[in-house]
């Protein structure tokens, strides 16, 4: 599992919606809005630069920040915060930073302020401050029961090829770091927070990662008092690298096989380049055809590019005129309107989330449920499911802002509370252990109760 700093939503749709969706969405809306026109007050002056070269350029990303946030987010009110007064108060702490990682808590102290996802700022760096590389050992992640659990391996990597290492262990320490200290350490500065199991699972996957063929010394539980050790040497993420705009390089897995004679299945890790998975997927539910239902996965998938969840909707529904939600800018409100294909898979559509999938995986799993199309299964989402873009800072690090808001098609607002289950799924390590995958279990299982949906 690789490092994913940001949520997964990228704003910009009128460059991909085409490639999507095979129409323009309706109505057009700029993908990034420009600064109001209705006047604000002045802002306070700023000072000259410093001398010193890293300071200076602390500073003008502290000023890009605030002012980025002043002129984009969808609410004008800015949930009722001073944005002023916070400046004041935050930016002599980076006129005070010894190094650039002091500077860097401070930006994220201020992004923080609106309590919202899709705000992060980042560098070269993981969450401890210490580089890294992105290999890692090939294993998925959740918390279950407050322990890290290896939901799954992933075909062809370290872990899968390593004996003794399986779906239903429990991860007690990486490199001689107790893993319980760090779930107990995110929990604690995240109190209350729907976003907990996520950025759990992420401190764990970040442990998990290091430089390519540097070993990592595991050691693991099955539930009994025997302790497993293993050593893995970490080799490239699997799945095949894509990125866009300033997101960088990310990981790709795309999957599709028959479970048994009657189910197919379907897996995509992330929501980007959609001018190579939705036709993969169009090509891969044409073979389906004949199949009583598809399980479509996105448990993990952190989101993407949000107009891909209308492109792959098109393949699914058969009506007109149906849209998954509706995103709002402070200038504009663009509905997610689904255009149907000329071939359409008919069956059932099961659609598999957890508490990692975010952003685009809940506007599809949602909207796809609004409107009848698709049974959600697992585990709630976080509810994190704003629109985004990414910018580069002045000092090189990146930056991860929200420029609109998101209403699922029922009118649920999905930040915040995500999306909850059809049937929910509680993972179990001891079955994990046996071989079954719990999602998967209940998803064949309600497929099999029914034939085709009578309006796809």
């Amino acid at each position: 599992m690789r490092r994913a700093p940001a949520f997964g939503f990228v704003a910009g749709l009128a460059l991909v919606t085409a490639a999507c969706s095979g129409s323009p969405a309706k109505p057009a809306a700029p993908p990034y809005p420009p600064p109001l026109e209705a006047p604000r007050p002045a802002e306070p002056p700023v000072p000259e630069p410093p001398k010193d070269p890293r300071l200076a350029a602390d500073l003008a990303s502290f000023d890009k920040v605030w002012q980025t946030i002043l002129d984009t987010f969808y609410d004008p009110k800015l949930g009722g915060l001073d944005w002023k007064a916070i400046r004041a108060e935050l930016r002599p702490q980076v006129e005070a930073s010894k190094d650039r990682e002091e500077t860097r808590k401070v930006l994220q102290e201020l992004v923080h302020r609106l309590g919202k996802s899709h705000f992060g700022v980042w560098g070269p760096s993981d969450a401890d401050g210490k580089a890294t590389g992105d290999a890692d050992v090939g294993a998925d992640v959740r918390i279950v029961d407050g322990a890290a659990v290896i939901l799954r391996v992933e075909p062809g990597s370290p872990a899968a090829q390593t004996k003794g290492l399986r779906p239903g262990l429990q991860l007690v320490k990486v490199d001689g770091v107790e893993v319980a200290a760090k779930l107990e350490a995110v929990a604690k500065a995240m109190p209350g927070s729907s976003l907990v199991p996520l950025m759990q699972a992420r401190a764990v996957a970040g442990m998990l990662r290091g430089a390519d063929g540097a070993q990592a010394k595991l050691e693991l539980s099955d539930g009994t008092p025997k302790k497993i050790e293993l050593a893995i040497a970490r080799k490239p993420p699997a799945g095949r690298m894509v990125s866009l705009g300033n997101l960088g390089p990310e990981p790709l897995v795309y999957e599709a096989r028959w479970l048994d004679k009657t189910t197919g299945y379907l897996r995509l890790s992330i929501f980007l380049d959609p001018a190579t998975v939705v036709p993969a997927i169009a090509k891969d539910l044409a073979g389906f055809a004949k199949a009583r239902g598809v399980i479509i996965d996105l448990r993990g998938n952190p989101g993407g590019i949000g107009a891909m969840a209308m492109g792959i909707a098109g393949y699914l529904v058969s009506e007109e005129n149906q849209k998954l939600g509706t995103m709002r800018t402070r200038q504009a409100a663009l509905d997610f309107v689904i255009n149907p294909q000329a071939e359409r898979y008919q069956g059932k559509v099961a659609i598999l989330v957890d508490e990692l999938s975010a952003s685009t995986s809940e506007i599809f799993a949602g909207g796809m449920r609004d409107i009848a199309r698709g049974k959600v299964i697992g585990r709630q989402t976080p509810g994190a499911a704003l629109p985004s873009v990414i910018d580069s800072l002045p000092n090189g690090d990146r930056f991860q802002y929200a420029i609109a808001d998101y209403v699922s098609a029922s009118g649920a607002v999905l930040e915040g509370k995500g999306v909850v289950p059809d049937i929910t799924v509680r993972l179990d390590a001891k079955a994990l252990r046996s071989g079954a995958d719990p999602d998967i279990v209940a998803a064949t299982r309600w497929i099999a109760e029914a034939g085709k949906d009578k309006k796809p």
